[in-house]
């Protein structure tokens, strides 16, 4: 089987494009997929068992048991969900507010550049007092710790 190298990245982006939601779906799925079988349990437990009272009670502790482990399964797999997805949220901010400060920093510049010489220059004769009337404001771009293809 021969694919090209965009149907491998298409098919890339499909299973790692917004993990958070993916992987919060699964625990919603995770834990009603859990609880079924506890569900059928107590059902054949409460079948199985003649006396009445004490089917209920065992049926009514499988059934609460096994609603408890599929919640407490399910947060756990939606708690990651959720982090991951703050996580991106949170660098997709952070990346645009330091797109947004390039952006600024280089008007600025721009105008620092053009305007002409402030009239409070010190003198040629005090080299140090020169060398502090530098307005460049440089801000180094951030670095992509992933691939393009896991945004």
């Amino acid at each position: 089987m021969n694919t090209s190298n965009t149907e491998r990245e298409n098919f890339t982006m499909f299973h790692y494009h917004n993990v958070g939601e993916k992987i919060k779906l699964w625990a919603k799925l995770s834990a009603f997929i859990t609880f079924v079988p506890f569900l059928l349990i107590s059902i054949l437990l409460c079948e199985a068992i003649s006396d009445p009272i004490g089917a209920f009670l065992i049926t009514f502790l499988v059934i609460i048991f096994g609603y408890f482990f599929a919640w407490l399964s399910g947060m756990f797999i939606f708690g990651f969900g959720e982090l991951i997805q703050q996580t991106q949220e949170t660098k997709k901010a952070v990346t645009d507010l330091h797109k947004m400060l390039l952006a600024k920093m280089e008007q600025i510049n721009r105008t620092i550049s053009s305007q002409s010489k402030p009239n409070h220059a010190a003198p040629a004769a005090d080299p140090t007092l020169q060398a502090t009337t530098s307005y460049a404001v440089n801000i180094p771009p951030i670095s992509e710790s992933q691939p393009s293809s896991y945004q």
